[in-house]
C-alpha cells in the first residue's frame, strides 16, 4: 500500500512547528474506514490544536477537522459504505494528510460532481452553521440574525444558509470585507466604526446572534437580542492575541461571565447557548449525521455556494494557518491533496 504524507505538530507553538512528513499508510482496523483524501479545510480550531490549547488534545498531533475523499479500504464490521465511494468526514484531528482513518459514524456520502475544495469548505463550517441555526437558535423563516466575523468561514456559511432559509441577516466585518457580506444579501456592519447593538435595536433586535469572539463581547451580543432571542457562542477568538492566549482576554472573559445578569435573561426569555461540534458528533450522532447529510444535499443541489479564500497544497499548511491567524482570510482556506472530483 502507498505511503502517506501528513502534517505533524510535535511541540506546541508557532506555525513554524507544522512539519510535513512521510509515513506508512495506515491500515483500517475493525470499525474503521481508510480514506484517500482529496482536500480538507483549515480552521481556527486547528490553530488551537497547534498551540496545545484545544480541549482534550495535545501535540504531537496532526491537525485537520475535516476531509473529503474516496474510501480505499474497509475494516471488519463496517457496513453501509463501499470501496471507491466518495465521502465527507468530520475528523476533529488528522485531516492534514493524504490518507486518514475514520469511524463510519463520522462520514456521509459526498456529491460526485462537486469540486473537492467546495465540499471541504462545506463540511466543518456549514454543518456548524446549519446546526446552530436550526437546532441551537431554532430560527424560523422571516427572523433576523446577527453574525459576527461575517466574512470568515463559519460567518459566510451562516449568511449563505440564512439566505436559503429566508432570514434577514446582519454581519459584522472590517470595511474591506463588506462587499463579500453584502454579496450574500446581508447588511454589513463595520465592527470598528459602527455600533452593532444600535443597528440591530433600531429594528427591535434580532432573534439570534452568532458569536465566535466570546468574553465581554457576549454581553454586547445579548443586548442586540429581541425578547426570546438567543446568543449562540461557538468560540473564544477574543482570548487570543498574536497567536497566544492573552491574559487580558482571559480576564475579560471571566469578567463577562460574572457580568451576566440571569434575571434579565429570565425576564426577557433570552438564552445564551454554547455550541461545540465535537460534542454534537459524538454525543448526538444521529442528529449530527442527519444535518451533515442535509448540508451535502444543499451543496449537491446548488442551493449553497461556499466562499473560498484560497486553495493551497498540503506542504503550505504553515502559510494557511498564518493567513487564518492574521484575520486576512475572506471565506474558507482549503488544503488540496489530490485532483479528485469534478468541477461544477
Amino acid at each position: 500500500m502507498t505511503g502517506t504524507q501528513r502534517i505533524i505538530v510535535k511541540r506546541a507553538g508557532p506555525a513554524a512547528n507544522l512539519r510535513l512528513e512521510s509515513v506508512s499508510c495506515p491500515a483500517p482496523g475493525p470499525g474503521e474506514v481508510l480514506i484517500e483524501v482529496e482536500a480538507g479545510g483549515v480552521a481556527f480550531a486547528d490553530v488551537m490544536l497547534r498551540l496545545g490549547v484545544y480541549p482534550g488534545f495535545r501535540p504531537p498531533i496532526t491537525p485537520g477537522f475535516d476531509a473529503v475523499g474516496r474510501i480505499m479500504a474497509l475494516g471488519g464490521e463496517v457496513t453501509g459504505f463501499a470501496v471507491g465511494q466518495r465521502v465527507a468526514a468530520m475528523l476533529i484531528v488528522g485531516g492534514y494528510a493524504t490518507h486518514v482513518l475514520a469511524d463510519p459514524a463520522w462520514i456521509v456520502p459526498a456529491p460526485e460532481d462537486v469540486a473537492s475544495e467546495l465540499i471541504a469548505a462545506a463540511i466543518l463550517n456549514y454543518v456548524t452553521a446549519y446546526q446552530m441555526l436550526t437546532r441551537s437558535a431554532q430560527v424560523e423563516r422571516g427572523d433576523s440574525i446577527l453574525v459576527h466575523g461575517a466574512a470568515g468561514g463559519v460567518g459566510t456559511a451562516l449568511l449563505d444558509l440564512a439566505r436559503d432559509l429566508g432570514l434577514r441577516a446582519f454581519g459584522t466585518a472590517s470595511r474591506g470585507k463588506h462587499a463579500m457580506v453584502s454579496g450574500f444579501g446581508a447588511t454589513a456592519i463595520d465592527y470598528k466604526a459602527d455600533d452593532f447593538v444600535a443597528t440591530t435595536r433600531a429594528i427591535g433586535g434580532v432573534q439570534a446572534v452568532f458569536d465566535h469572539i466570546g468574553g465581554a463581547h457576549l454581553l454586547r451580543s445579548l443586548r442586540a437580542l429581541r425578547p426570546s432571542g438567543a446568543v449562540v457562542s461557538y468560540g473564544a477568538y477574543g482570548v487570543f492575541k498574536d497567536g497566544r492566549i492573552s491574559p487580558v482576554g482571559g480576564a475579560k472573559a471571566l469578567l463577562a461571565r460574572l457580568g451576566l445578569d440571569p434575571m434579565r435573561l429570565l425576564s426577557d426569555s433570552d438564552s445564551l447557548v454554547g455550541y461545540g461540534i465535537g460534542v454534537q458528533r459524538d454525543q448526538r450522532n444521529r442528529a449530527f449525521r442527519e444535518d451533515f447529510a442535509a448540508v451535502m444535499g444543499l451543496l449537491d443541489a446548488g442551493r449553497i455556494a461556499p466562499a473560498i479564500d484560497c486553495v493551497l497544497p498540503l506542504a503550505k499548511a504553515r502559510e494557511a494557518q498564518e493567513r487564518l491567524q492574521s484575520a486576512g482570510a475572506s471565506g474558507k482556506i482549503v488544503l488540496k491533496m489530490t485532483d479528485g472530483g469534478g468541477v461544477r
